[in-house]
């Protein structure tokens, strides 16, 4: 049977000195399921022309995955408390250890893969995709799904300056 369907794709652009993101929101929605919503972000550094990762921008040797976590907390919590559907504030799953990234352990973080950087802030968009459910499954809970950015995470780059690298700071 065929099924209208809808899809439609969305971008940002951010400019931070020299570094250009691009933000693409993709919807896609097709009659009779639940809509879908995904962020891929593509980061240059218009200087040298090199794209990006997380980690190039901080310093060398800094994991991103273990050092920017407790830096980027306080403003994650205050995303989670304001994310869809509405819910009691730090209830599961909206709570920061749900939306890290953990080794070894499930969660939403998407382990930071979709982010840009402006002029004052790092965005992160969790998950980057939609996650159908937990895997495992919480044994005492609700399961889950997420929808691809449910969270955004705005952390200002001052709270960030220990770890940037030379050139990014604020």
């Amino acid at each position: 049977m065929a099924r209208a369907s809808d899809v439609t794709i969305d971008h940002r652009t951010y400019l931070h000195k020299t570094v250009k993101s691009l933000v693409i929101h993709e919807f896609q929605q097709t009659v009779g399921n639940r809509a879908n919503n995904s962020f891929r972000s593509f980061i240059f550094d218009m200087a040298t022309g090199k794209q990006l990762t997380l980690a190039d921008l901080f310093k060398p040797g800094v994991d991103p995955r273990t050092a920017l976590p407790p830096l980027a907390r306080p403003f994650l919590a205050e995303s989670l408390d304001r994310a869809q559907p509405p819910h009691e504030t730090g209830t599961y799953p909206f709570t920061t250890d749900r939306f890290e990234p953990q080794a070894g352990a499930f969660n939403y973080s998407g382990d930071y893969r979709a982010f840009a950087l402006t002029p004052d802030e790092l965005i992160l968009f969790m998950p980057d995709r939609p996650i159908a459910h937990e895997d495992p499954p919480p044994q005492d809970r609700l399961v889950w799904s997420m929808d691809g950015g449910a969270v955004e995470a705005h952390v200002p780059l001052t709270a960030l300056n220990s770890i940037l690298r030379q050139g990014l700071t604020v």
